[in-house]
């Protein structure tokens, strides 16, 4: 086994740690932390963004266009960002249903996505 003062002749010489010494010397160090160590898990914050992603999935799930219960028509508008339904429809003059609503809640069912 090589020593610390070993050269360019050695096969290890390219991978020098801070010490100065290669690879597989007997003064060899490195600072190399484990890949396969894990910060520390905040379960609160964990928790947080579970939920945060599972209303983006129950959001995406929902259609952007689907029947109107006012009109009849298909021009009831999903907008994802508010998570509400507005009719697109002219004889419905912008009808527009909130999320919490039981019209909301009837909607949705109709997709089998449980509303939060």
């Amino acid at each position: 086994m090589p020593n610390a003062e070993c050269g360019s002749w050695c096969v290890y010489y390219t991978s020098k740690g801070i010490s100065g010494a290669c690879k597989n010397c007997s003064a060899y160090v490195h600072d190399n932390k484990p890949k396969s160590e894990l910060n520390e898990v905040d379960p609160f914050e964990l928790a947080k963004l579970i939920a945060q992603k599972r209303e983006s999935d129950r959001r995406k799930a929902i259609p952007q266009l689907s029947d109107c219960p006012r009109c009849l028509r298909r021009a009831l508008f999903y907008n994802i960002i508010d998570d509400s339904f507005t009719c697109l429809s002219v004889e419905c003059h912008k009808y527009r249903i909130e999320t919490g609503t039981l019209e909301y809640q009837s909607i949705v069912i109709k997709f089998k996505i449980e509303p939060q």
